[in-house]
């Protein structure tokens, strides 16, 4: 082999690959305004993956194909099975190496907005001075980087967003430093609560905000459905912190079960406990700023263990929020309705 042979390869190669990148950089861009407009997240590596999947797909079905006529003529392929399945297992163990710090989220965009982005690429590549390969390129990667600019600016704001849920509502708290999920105990009254995480809150938490990171989840009332959606909201999503009342008793047997696997599951994602015991707990924010969890005097029984009421404060954008535990009846409440309510003689 000589040297220009090797050139002319090393040549063809880079071009192949430049040609795969406008390829993937064009379809990322064709796809985002559907992605952005269901709520889903994009991943920073679909470019290398696609061009990847592809010779990974053509050797697939390559080695299947070849292992159907074997079996169909009565010819023996047992190599071939064994490339089959060990293309098989490395491919999966390739997929199971995906993090969730990979994926990218985008706030919901007006639809005019997200229409027009979805034409630019066929504007692109059909304009004469952008068709070209370097040109294009470039343009692709401006869009797309306006676009990210953009959602993480806004993902930066300081903002208020309640998320309805069964029959209350979630409350997530957004800051330049800080995204906080606040939950009073509703996400354990749902039933399929793991399926609402997974295709509404995680697409509604990434509308809203463009995050795919949480530093901290407050949960102010223990409940053996509400550790399983935690459980999916921190496959999903990175969560730095997930905060948890202390109870005494035992919990139920599918409760304790959800409990494990909720603790299984954040240990492989990184992801720490913090347990909310009878003192004050302030979780720090930003510019002097912090939540602070006050314990009540009431205790609260539910699922076989008993716990204290938590009273969740803070001031964010000159607002101020307090939130209770869920089950929680606030004690000037209580006496309005009693007052409301006549007495019998």
């Amino acid at each position: 082999m000589t040297i220009g042979s090797i050139r002319a390869f090393a040549t063809a190669f880079a071009y192949w690959c430049a040609r795969a990148f406008q390829l993937q950089l064009f379809l990322s861009l064709v796809s985002l305004p559907i992605l952005v407009a269901w709520g889903l997240p994009i991943s920073c590596m679909s470019p290398l993956g696609n061009c990847l999947f592809t010779p990974f797909l053509t050797l697939f079905l390559l080695l299947a194909s070849l292992m159907f006529f074997g079996q169909l003529l009565h010819i023996p392929y047992s190599p071939l099975a064994y490339l089959f399945n060990y293309l098989t297992r490395f491919w999966i163990g390739l997929m199971n190496y995906a993090q969730v710090q990979w994926l990218v989220g985008i706030v919901r965009l007006p639809m005019p907005l997200l229409v027009l982005i979805g034409m630019m690429p066929f504007f692109i590549i059909t304009y004469r001075p952008t068709r070209s390969l370097r040109a294009s390129i470039a343009c692709f990667l401006c869009v797309l980087s306006a676009v990210y600019g953009y959602s993480s600016f806004v993902s930066t704001q300081i903002r208020i967003t309640t998320i309805p849920c069964a029959r209350g509502e979630l409350t997530l708290l957004t800051t330049p430093c800080a995204a906080v999920l606040i939950d009073p105990g509703y996400l354990g009254s749902m039933v399929a609560a793991s399926a609402w995480v997974r295709y509404t809150l995680i697409p509604t938490l990434i509308s809203a905000t463009g995050a795919t990171h949480i530093n901290h989840v407050i949960m102010l009332q223990p409940m053996g459905l509400g550790f399983e959606a935690a459980e999916q909201l921190c496959t999903f999503v990175h969560v730095d912190k997930l905060y948890i009342p202390c109870w005494t008793g035992a919990l139920k047997r599918s409760h304790s079960f959800r409990y494990a696997q909720l603790k299984k599951s954040l240990e492989s994602s990184a992801t720490i406990i913090v347990r909310v015991d009878a003192m004050q707990k302030i979780i720090p924010l930003s510019d002097g700023q912090g939540i602070t969890i006050t314990p009540q005097a009431k205790q609260i029984n539910a699922g076989g263990i008993a716990f204290q009421a938590q009273k969740l404060q803070v001031q964010i954008d000159n607002k101020e929020v307090t939130i209770y535990s869920a089950k929680y009846v606030i004690p000037e409440l209580k006496k309005q309705l009693q007052e409301k309510i006549p007495t019998k003689k």
